[in-house]
């Protein structure tokens, strides 16, 4: 396959995944398959990654906790806006702020 021919290929493949992006940000958050993707990858994280952490001594400094937090912003926003407000979040998260407070989306 020529260089060319690649680089077609993959534009096409491009424009494809992004239409389907777009479209599947026009449904509502219920029924966005990136919102069911992330919040898989949500749960993958709460069940494997986030007791190893807390064992480790770390704690989380918000309630509901991050995860918790981009859970509940993704199913109430979708996508776009719910990735968003959980990066800012995260950022958000922070020595200077004080254990247990309350932040929800």
């Amino acid at each position: 396959m020529s260089v060319m021919r690649r680089r077609s290929l993959l534009v096409f493949v491009g424009l494809i995944v992004i239409a389907g992006v777009v479209l599947d940000a026009r449904r509502a958050p219920a029924r966005q398959v990136l919102v069911a993707a992330s919040l898989t990858g949500i749960h993958l994280y709460q069940r494997t990654a986030a007791p190893l952490i807390a064992r480790a001594g770390f704690q989380c400094r918000f309630r509901p906790t991050c995860s918790h937090y981009g859970e509940m912003a993704l199913q109430k926003y979708g996508f776009e806006r719910g990735v968003m407000m959980t990066a800012s979040r995260i950022v958000r998260c922070r020595a200077g702020v004080p254990l247990g407070t309350v932040d929800v989306p």
